[in-house]
C-alpha cells in the first residue's frame, strides 16, 4: 500500500512538471523560429511633462502635443491629394491650432519647396531658413497675414512630405509659439 501511494505521488509530481513544462514552452518563443507578425514597439523616449507621446507605426512618424490641447478625430479630415494623415489638435477658447499633415509629394528638395513657398506666399513671409530636427532636414517659414500668423516645417523624406503647421491670431501668436517649437523639436521619422 505504501508503494502503491509513494508510485501515485511520484507519477502525479511527474505529470505536474511534464504539464508545467509544456505550459512554459508554450511562453517561450525562439526568434530565429518566429515566422509570425510582430507587434511595433512603443517609442522609448521619454515624454516631456504636460505632453502626450502619438506615434503612428503604419506612416512612421511621432510627436508630442499638448495635453490640454484638443486633439481632433481622424474622420474630421477629408484625405485628397496624397494626404495619408492629418493630425490636428486645438487651445481650448481660441482659434490656435497646430497640424501635422503627412502626405505624398513629387517635391525632391527642399530648395524645390522654399521656391514654391516664396512664389506662393511672397508678400507675407516675413522669416524662413532651413533647419533640421532629430537628423531630418526641414524648411521653416513664418507668415504674417494679418490677422493671422502662421509657422510651417516641412521635411521631405523619400515620398512622403511632413507639414507641421502653427496657425493663430496675431496677437495670440508668441503666447504658444514655444509649443509649437516643442511639437516641432519632438518629431521624429523612423
Amino acid at each position: 500500500m505504501k508503494m502503491k501511494t509513494n508510485l501515485l505521488g511520484i507519477t502525479a509530481a511527474v505529470f505536474m512538471l511534464l504539464t508545467a513544462a509544456i505550459l512554459f514552452s508554450g511562453c517561450v518563443q525562439n526568434p530565429e523560429k518566429n515566422t509570425g507578425t510582430t507587434i511595433p514597439l512603443p517609442p522609448t523616449t521619454p515624454v516631456s511633462i504636460g505632453y502626450i507621446q502619438s506615434f503612428d507605426h503604419s506612416l512612421g512618424y511621432g510627436f508630442e502635443y499638448p495635453e490640454t490641447w484638443a486633439m481632433h478625430e481622424p474622420g474630421e479630415f477629408s484625405l485628397t491629394q496624397g494626404v495619408k494623415k492629418v493630425d490636428m489638435f486645438t487651445k481650448s477658447q481660441e482659434g490656435t491650432s497646430i497640424t501635422i499633415i503627412a502626405k505624398t509629394t513629387e517635391w525632391k528638395s527642399l530648395d524645390e519647396v522654399k521656391n514654391l513657398f516664396k512664389e506662393t506666399y511672397s508678400e507675407t513671409i516675413i522669416k524662413e531658413g532651413f533647419i533640421e530636427v532629430n537628423g531630418v532636414k526641414g524648411y521653416e517659414m513664418t507668415r504674417l497675414d494679418s490677422p493671422m500668423k502662421s509657422k510651417v516645417v516641412l521635411f521631405l523624406v523619400g515620398d512622403m512630405a511632413y507639414e507641421l503647421r502653427y496657425d493663430t491670431s496675431e496677437d495670440l501668436y508668441d503666447a504658444s509659439e514655444s509649443v509649437f517649437d516643442h511639437v516641432v523639436g519632438s518629431f521624429n521619422i523612423k
